[in-house]
């Protein structure tokens, strides 16, 4: 079950853009952990505060985040994250991971 509130996103946006590319991150707020979306061609977000950045908690958010689009048949054709993401690469196929080196970052989700 998701641990974000979804909004409707217009139909004609979703017919208009029908594939798209999924930026994943964390960031910290006040000590406290969220996962965060964001698609690069609708720049749509997701935000969710989670309890860690363990194997298991990433992968159950970005399945979260996948099945949402898939379930308004919007098509997530890969996902571009850091280093850290590397563990969950399996965990989403066929859904190719893009991971980028160390000391890079994604710049459409920082």
């Amino acid at each position: 079950m998701p641990t974000f509130n979804p909004i409707r996103v217009d139909l004609s946006i979703l017919n208009e853009y029908e594939n798209d590319t999924l930026c994943v991150d964390n960031f910290y707020v006040n000590g406290n952990v969220f996962f965060h979306t964001i698609t690069k061609r609708i720049t749509f977000i997701t935000i969710a505060s989670v309890p860690s950045r363990d194997k298991a908690m990433l992968s159950n958010e970005l399945k979260s985040v996948l099945n949402f689009y898939e379930a308004k048949d919007y098509v997530i054709t890969d996902v571009h994250a850091d280093h850290e993401f590397q563990c969950i690469r399996e965990d989403i196929r066929p859904i190719e991971l893009d991971v980028y080196a160390p000391n890079d970052h994604v710049h459409e989700v920082e």
